[in-house]
């Protein structure tokens, strides 16, 4: 299976990145609060256009397995604001880990819920998945709010704990199942 390059949603795009999207990658996520609902591992801060690139080339080169993962910069008018992924669980190939951020001027537009429909229902349909979960942390009520639009069930916090800011946090999990 390929991944297409670019899919139109309504009021955004989902595309691939290219090795020219550091300045934009990171003027959207170089933020304290995008930051504070993320691991450190997948999103450091601060988020430095040097940092950025370093991310975009490991997206691009750890997503060339399209049955492992897919990686979509989101676009709003033309600018990188956020990112959607799919990430196949290593032990269940019918599983997958859904995650977004989106820069804060984007927030409390509808366009998590907008996108992360999207994404989802390209899980279930085109990837084949059975079940899609996803982690948020008690903090984050609005994603929380996101998840559950979307026909997500809360099945209470993660056993694992995730550094976050230097911290360790449970995420609350997430899952739906492919109706």
């Amino acid at each position: 299976m390929t991944h297409p390059e670019r899919i139109e949603g309504k009021e955004f795009v989902l595309r691939f990145f290219t090795v020219d999207d550091n300045v934009e990658y990171s003027a959207a996520g170089n933020d304290e609060a995008v930051a504070w609902n993320l691991p450190d591992k997948i999103h450091p801060m601060p988020l430095t256009e040097q940092r950025a690139s370093a991310m975009i080339n490991m997206i691009l080169m750890t997503s060339r397995d399209p049955t492992k993962k897919v990686v979509y910069a989101v676009e709003v008018d033309g600018v990188i604001v956020g990112i959607a992924s799919l990430f196949v669980d290593e032990d269940d190939s019918t599983s997958a880990e859904v995650g977004y951020w989106y820069a804060k001027h984007c927030w409390g537009r509808g366009l998590a819920t907008k996108v992360g429909r999207l994404i989802t229902d390209y899980g279930f349909k085109q990837m084949g998945l059975g079940r899609i979960w996803g982690g948020v942390y008690e903090w984050n009520a609005a994603s929380m709010r996101v998840l559950t639009k979307l026909g997500f069930t809360d099945i209470g916090p993660s056993e694992k704990s995730v550094l976050v800011n230097g911290e360790m946090h449970c995420p609350h999990i997430f899952e739906k199942f492919r109706p």
